[in-house]
């Protein structure tokens, strides 16, 4: 198992991870970062638009896997059901 650290990004606040948390590897760090990021944007998520980053660092503090979760709503009129909303 190693530690990695997983540094959130909210806007212009960071929150730098200093405890760590243990994983098997590269691959269970990043799908915990990717976890993270759903948890974050339910549990915070306020207004039409919210993004947060996930940085994760090894344990010589060297970034091996970021994450960005970008969220946009909006409310739209009627729509024509044969015409993409995008």
């Amino acid at each position: 198992m190693a530690r990695f650290f997983f540094d959130l990004r909210e806007g212009a606040e960071l929150h730098p991870d200093q405890d760590g948390t243990e994983c098997a590897g590269l691959e269970a760090a990043a799908s915990s970062a990717r976890r993270l990021l759903g948890e974050l944007a339910r549990d915070r998520m306020r207004g039409e638009e919210y993004r947060t980053d996930v940085m994760v660092r090894d344990e010589a503090g060297e970034t091996v896997f970021a994450a960005t979760l970008t969220m946009v709503s909006a409310r739209l009129g009627p729509q024509d059901p044969h015409k993409p909303l995008v």
